[in-house]
């Protein structure tokens, strides 16, 4: 891995958001939502029409961490009230452990912070280990529990919470 270079989304970075998304969602979950269930979601979720109209919403920050011309990472933000929401953020299973989530969920933060968001949310599914982990360490709570409703059936998450940096 290289430098990575984080930058604003583009058009052009639907195949690779969709590849991330593909791999980051079997890494992290196979182990406990079906391939019935992931398939259904990221048919749902990812195809190209709607990967490129998250991408070109203005009002929605997304990011790509990028190595060389391949995206490796992206992050996706949603601050429609004082409390945003970090919609999605996933880092190629070969380039995670090595800063590039953590850069991704720092500049998008920045990034609704700018917007107005005081409170940054999240939701992770109760049984992703990996992610809680990883926004416990950067100062997120829980501070909450819902069931989420998939395509293909529901699974528990946890809700996370942290304040921005004034």
């Amino acid at each position: 891995m290289g430098d990575i270079e984080n930058r604003p989304a583009r058009p052009s970075d639907v195949p690779d958001i969709r590849r991330v998304a593909r791999s980051g969602w079997f890494d992290a979950y196979a182990d406990f939502l079906s391939t019935a269930v992931i398939e259904a979601e990221l048919s749902t979720w990812y195809t190209p029409d709607a990967v490129e109209a998250a991408v070109t919403d203005p009002t929605r920050p997304y990011f790509v961490a990028v190595d060389g011309d391949t995206v490796v990472g992206y992050s996706k933000g949603v601050a429609d009230t004082p409390i945003a929401d970090l919609s999605t953020l996933y880092v190629s299973p070969d380039c995670q452990q090595g800063g590039v989530g953590t850069r991704l969920l720092e500049i998008v933060s920045d990034e609704l912070e700018s917007r107005g968001a005081t409170t940054l949310e999240l939701t992770v599914f109760a049984e992703n280990d990996g992610a809680i982990g990883f926004y416990e360490a950067r100062g997120f709570e829980r501070v909450g529990e819902q069931i989420s409703e998939l395509e293909a059936g529901s699974a528990p998450e946890y809700v996370y919470r942290t304040e921005l940096d004034p």
